[in-house]
């Protein structure tokens, strides 16, 4: 679920909203993700005891100090949460169908070192998390990879993430959805990592690596995620996309300076990979857009009306995109029930 915070809301009212109302639902946590200030008001956040909770800076485009909050609960079955020694948190839930698994809050130990040794330090912390519940990187569907100065050091981080994958056997099946965003975080690493893993336990479920029908494998021009990812379950379709921007299909950027132009194109893209699995805006659960500049947020508002999408499931936030030239950037996730 997502909470749009208000203006006078603080990080703290926004996240205990937001736990509140997944109990209130009969749910349990597994993950949140906030996006504000990564020291809000000027002190850390009060996270509920129990609750994996990751903030990274995403300024809200408003004059309040945190701009949402995702949430993700279960019902029908209690998780279990490991912290590992580094400190994030490794949420498992299971059922006869498939094993899942939630980590929150990956980053390097060693915040002295360069960001690309850091990057390379946080995907071995995320297989380590990953390995306390017998999984491996090749079972991740999804990762938000956020880094702090992002536009220094991109390339550095898809050097490491490819090396990484190749050497792991990512490569030999398929490659997560992915977001990857310039934003701070509260301790001061170069990167931290959120992720989605699964193995599944009979054939009721699947996840598989979904293209964009308007752009180019982003593996073409160095970028080791897929455009998108569909979890089929017995009972409904998830549908991941990954972060995604104005970029042509030949991998190129274009209306590089018409943050409207981008927005249309960005929203032309992600509806056509919803097409393509039998979805549209309604079946939208979950959103965040990026912006460059928070005075350009107002550029989402009429397009995401007249397409159907709901404005309570869509974060705004200033963030820096991992191209100089892209103004904007926006994931999605969608659910569609009762179809297979």
């Amino acid at each position: 679920m997502t909470v749009v915070a208000g203006v006078e809301e603080t990080a703290d009212e926004a996240l205990l909203r937001g736990v509140s109302e997944v109990h209130r639902l009969g749910a349990e946590m597994v993950r949140a993700m906030g996006f504000g200030g990564v020291c809000p008001g000027g002190r850390a956040v009060a996270i509920p005891r129990g609750v994996p909770f990751s903030l990274v800076e995403g300024a809200p485009c408003h004059s309040g100090e945190v701009a949402g909050v995702n949430l993700t609960g279960v019902r029908g079955c209690e998780p279990t949460i490991y912290e590992t020694n580094a400190g994030a948190f490794v949420s498992l839930i299971e059922d006869s169908h498939a094993r899942r698994v939630a980590v929150t809050g990956i980053s390097a130990e060693g915040l002295w070192a360069d960001p690309g040794q850091q990057a390379a330090e946080t995907f071995r912390q995320a297989e380590s998390a990953l390995g306390l519940v017998g999984m491996t990187f090749r079972d991740v569907y999804r990762t938000w990879l956020f880094l702090d100065d992002i536009l220094s050091w991109y390339d550095d981080l898809n050097r490491v993430r490819s090396q990484f994958f190749h050497d792991r056997g990512v490569f030999d099946g398929m490659v997560p959805a992915s977001t990857g965003i310039g934003a701070a975080n509260p301790r001061g690493a170069a990167i931290t990592m959120d992720l989605l893993a699964m193995v599944p336990l009979d054939d009721t479920v699947s996840v598989q690596a979904i293209p964009s029908p308007l752009q180019c494998p982003a593996l073409e021009y160095g970028s080791s995620f897929s455009r998108a990812v569909e979890v089929t379950e017995p009972d409904l379709r998830s549908l991941l996309v990954s972060g995604t921007a104005s970029i042509e299909p030949g991998g190129g950027t274009i209306y590089g300076d018409d943050v409207v132009a981008q927005v249309d194109r960005t929203l032309d893209v992600i509806e056509a990979i919803l097409t393509s699995r039998d979805m549209d805006w309604g079946d939208v659960t979950r959103a965040v857009a990026y912006f460059r500049y928070a005075a350009d947020a107002g550029a989402i508002d009429e397009p995401w009306r007249n397409r159907g999408g709901h404005r309570d499931r869509l974060i705004v936030t200033e963030s820096t995109i991992c191209r100089d030239d892209l103004l904007f950037e926006l994931e999605i996730d969608a659910v569609r029930v009762g179809v297979r």
